[in-house]
């Protein structure tokens, strides 16, 4: 992601988490804001993982 994008999503999970929402920032890498979500097609990735335990805290 470019700096300016980073930027503005340090800022969104600021303000979210300054109003009570559960936020956690996570720049993975080379990827960006279209191949970030290509892990959640392996099951045994961590982001699939993450997902999965942030699903079972909320329900």
């Amino acid at each position: 992601e470019s700096s300016e994008f980073i930027r503005q999503s340090r800022i969104i999970a600021d303000i979210w988490g300054r109003g009570g929402v559960d936020t956690r920032l996570d720049i993975r890498g080379t990827d960006n804001h279209f191949t970030v979500i290509a892990p959640l097609a392996d099951p045994h990735s961590d982001l699939t993982q993450s997902l999965v335990a942030m699903t079972k805290a909320v329900c």
